[in-house]
C-alpha cells in the first residue's frame, strides 16, 4: 500500500512565488472581515422597542400565537447566513494548512450566506408596513408548506 506524502502548509513566500500572493491576501482580508459579523450572528437580537420593526411586530397576526414574528422571520436567515458565513471563512484560513481551499464547498456556503440574507432584505426593504407584514406571511406560509412536504416524505 503505497503512503499519502504529507506536503508542508503553504507559506506567503511560496504563494508568491506562485503569482497568488494578491488573491490569497484578499481572501485572508475577506475572510477577516466575514468572521467579524459571527458574534452579531449567535446573539438573537430583538427589535429595538420603539422602532420600525417592533411596530412591525406589535398585534400582528395573534391568531397564529407567534410572538414577534415579523422580526423573528428577518432576524432568522441573516443569521443563517452569518454561520454559513463563518464555516466558509473558517475553511479560507485553514486553505493553507490543509493545501485545499474545498473552492466548490465553500462557494457553495458563499451561495447560502447570500441567499440567506437576501430573505432578510427583501422582507425588510419596504417602507410599507403592510407590505412587510404581507411578505412575512408568505414567507411563513411557503416555509411551513415545505415542512409538510418533508414531513409526508418521512412518512413514506
Amino acid at each position: 500500500m503505497m503512503s499519502k506524502r504529507v506536503r508542508p502548509p503553504l507559506t506567503e513566500a511560496v504563494e508568491h512565488r506562485a503569482g497568488i500572493g494578491d488573491v490569497s491576501r484578499r481572501i485572508d482580508s475577506r475572510a477577516k472581515r466575514g468572521l467579524s459579523l459571527q458574534p452579531w450572528g449567535l446573539d438573537q437580537a430583538r427589535a429595538a422597542i420603539g422602532s420600525s420593526l417592533h411596530a412591525d411586530d406589535e398585534d400582528f397576526a395573534p391568531e397564529l400565537n407567534v410572538r414577534n414574528l415579523v422580526s423573528s422571520t428577518a432576524v432568522f436567515p441573516a443569521m443563517a447566513a452569518t454561520d454559513a458565513l463563518a464555516v466558509a471563512c473558517h475553511t479560507a484560513q485553514e486553505r493553507r494548512d490543509t493545501r485545499n481551499l474545498h473552492a466548490v464547498a465553500t462557494l457553495s456556503l458563499c451561495r447560502a450566506a447570500l441567499e440567506s440574507a437576501s430573505r432578510t432584505i427583501w422582507l425588510l426593504s419596504p417602507t410599507d408596513r403592510e407590505e412587510r407584514r404581507t411578505r412575512c406571511l408568505a414567507i411563513t406560509k411557503h416555509e411551513l408548506l415545505q415542512q409538510g412536504t418533508a414531513a409526508r416524505i418521512g412518512d413514506i
